[in-house]
């Protein structure tokens, strides 16, 4: 058995860029042959075959120089697609960039909600350019006027949860980041509970 999974790892090292879940790909051929084997667009289909409680979506976040370019929506849940605003099954969110993410909420929210809310999201992405830890600290707040009314009213904490492989390509990095709005309706009771167990 020690020895199988030796061998496995070389391969991995030699033809795929990297080892277990922390694999790089610094290599076409690497790259080709590890889209041949499990292709991105089936961890997709997967994804949004999840079912969950919260607005689940995965970006695709694309780094020159230590410096984030561009954010682009690759996969989003039903739950998500009904948090932007649109129907739940809809395809329309996919490839579109940050701005018109951003823009999306923008329609349902406080004109002072949206600018901290977008002020604290360009303060992650710095934070995650840099390679530190980034975690928001303004949730997005719902007016009204959202389509949905279980999103009426509600604030949402946007969490980079799951940091995908890097892949090197063309002089630029890019990373599939795993994002989930949670809903601090429920979370904040939880907390004030935890507050009281450290007194």
């Amino acid at each position: 058995m020690g020895t199988i999974r030796i061998v496995l790892e070389i391969f991995l090292v030699v033809f795929l860029g990297g080892g277990g879940l922390s694999m790089t790909f610094e290599n076409r051929i690497g790259d080709y042959l590890k889209n041949k084997i499990v292709p991105v667009s089936y961890i997709f289909q997967r994804f949004a075959q999840l079912d969950s409680y919260h607005a689940n979506t995965i970006v695709l976040a694309v780094k020159r120089a230590g410096q984030l370019q561009s954010v682009t929506l690759r996969s989003a849940s039903p739950k998500a697609n009904l948090f932007f605003g649109m129907a739940d099954s809809t395809k329309d969110l996919i490839n579109r960039d940050g701005k018109y993410l951003l823009d999306r909420l923008k329609k349902f929210m406080k004109p002072e909600d949206y600018q901290a809310f977008a002020e604290d999201q360009k303060q992650v992405f710095q934070q995650y350019s840099q390679g530190q830890i980034a975690h928001a600290e303004v949730p997005v707040v719902f007016n009204d006027s959202h389509p949905s009314r279980e999103y009426r009213g509600h604030k949402f904490l946007p969490m980079i949860v799951t940091l995908g492989p890097t892949t090197t390509r063309y002089q630029q990095v890019e990373q599939l980041l795993q994002i989930v709005y949670l809903d601090l309706e429920d979370l904040i009771p939880i907390v004030k509970k935890y507050n009281r167990w450290e007194k």
